[in-house]
């Protein structure tokens, strides 16, 4: 529902508002549950370490997103638009959905990848979770 911009039309369909698949809240509830169990397997604890290597293409993608987030907050606020907000949340979902299917994170090659890309990880969840309370979803940490 808050995909679609306040000023047009919906034709509300309730198979696929709850579709684990495509532009829908459940999938980008799914995405920070899933974030969450790789986090807690790793048993990860915020521990920033300088990252020296060149990165992926999926991990440039997933940083130049995660960047674009006080842009939309701004914009979503400014036009009282919700659907910015949740488009932009979306795409976050399937970016780091892409980037957690082309990068190993808990098998990286070395320590220092994989430190940096449950960094990755943990910032997608922190934007995510905030995201979502502020347009009054929850997100749980399993599903």
């Amino acid at each position: 529902l808050l995909r679609v911009d306040p000023k047009k039309h919906l034709l509300f369909d309730p198979n696929e508002s709850i579709d684990f698949q495509g532009h829908t809240g459940p999938f980008i509830q799914y995405t920070h549950a899933r974030i969450r169990s790789v986090l807690n397997k790793a048993s990860y604890s915020v521990d920033a370490i300088p990252y020296t290597k060149p990165i992926t293409s999926s991990e440039r993608d997933l940083i130049i997103s995660l960047n674009n987030y006080p842009r939309v907050i701004e914009a979503s606020a400014n036009e009282y638009s919700p659907a910015q907000l949740a488009n932009y949340l979306y795409e976050v979902a399937k970016v780091y959905n892409k980037f957690y299917h082309e990068e190993p994170i808990l098998k990286a090659d070395n320590e220092e990848a994989k430190q940096f890309r449950l960094e990755l990880s943990a910032a997608t969840s922190v934007i995510i979770k905030k995201g979502m309370r502020l347009l009054g979803i929850e997100v749980p940490d399993k599903m």
